[in-house]
């Protein structure tokens, strides 16, 4: 079970080949994964000057539009890494008082999982599909399973990954750019433990909703935190709340991370134990 402490902040915004740190450049970022849609970021920066603002345009070429790359890492000294990765397609500046910021809008880029491959496979386990229709493209596979699958046919990509996912009882998503499988359900050896004294913020709110077919919604039975900014904890990512009053062992199923230098700012999580 995953500990850690949480201080002592540490952020950096690289945009292109220019890398900003905290200190002495001030940066806050939003970021929110759910499930079925892509991850979201909007990222600033405080007080750049007019060539890190020109970092930021698109260039030509040919009939293709050249579009800069950005990585957004944050953390504590002892919790810290990539929080998201992708390209600047919007980009705003504008004034705060003294502050000027630089707001930047990173996208998926490189929308590889759409390539038709049209491949069959015969006696081969799920794992070994992945990796071959994969190959090297960002991914992080984690399987519940790895069954052996008689025969299995791939057309494309995102596709054939859905449908291992499902067959390997793991859940899929796609975090800027990345194929990510993890195991369904609650896992103790890879869980984090949130409570008081680790990065909860809030009495955690239970949480009890019936499906809504017309809606299209399924039903909901859970927590809602609110937390500290906790690197890595993502999407499908296992948690155990642990309170005076909670004990509870489930899985993240909607996050909205935030992160400032300023202050702390909380981070919300939905952590049900199944879905």
């Amino acid at each position: 079970m995953a500990e850690f402490n949480l201080y002592k902040k540490v952020a950096e915004i690289k945009i292109r080949d220019k890398v900003f740190k905290f200190p002495p450049f001030s940066i806050t970022f939003q970021l929110s994964q759910t499930l079925g849609s892509f991850t979201k970021i909007t990222a600033r920066l405080y007080n750049p000057n007019d060539d890190t603002i020109a970092l930021c345009q698109h260039s030509k070429e040919g009939e293709k539009t050249i579009y800069p790359e950005c990585t957004v890492s944050a953390g504590y000294e002892e919790n810290f890494g990539l929080a998201g990765t992708g390209v600047i397609k919007k980009f705003d500046v504008f004034r705060d008082g003294v502050d000027r910021i630089l707001e930047v809008q990173i996208f998926d880029n490189d929308r590889w999982w759409d390539q038709i491959l049209n491949k069959t496979f015969n006696n081969a386990k799920a794992s070994e599909i992945l990796d071959e229709i994969v190959g090297d493209r960002p991914k992080s596979f984690s399987l519940g399973e790895d069954p052996l699958i008689k025969r299995f046919g791939v057309r494309d990509i995102y596709t054939a990954i859905v449908k291992l996912a499902r067959q390997s009882n793991s859940y899929f998503y796609l975090r800027n750019g990345t194929a990510v499988l993890e195991p369904r359900g609650f896992v103790q050896a890879r869980a984090f433990r949130i409570g008081y004294e680790n990065g909860l913020v809030a009495t955690p709110e239970r949480i009890d909703e019936p499906a809504k077919k017309y809606q299209k919604k399924k039903a909901f039975h859970g927590y809602k935190i609110k937390t500290l900014f906790i690197y890595g904890l993502n999407l499908f990512r296992s948690v155990s709340i642990r309170t005076d009053k909670v004990n509870f062992d489930g899985f993240v199923t909607d996050a909205k991370m935030n992160f400032s230098t300023f202050g702390n700012e909380a981070s919300e999580y939905l952590v049900a134990k199944e879905l």
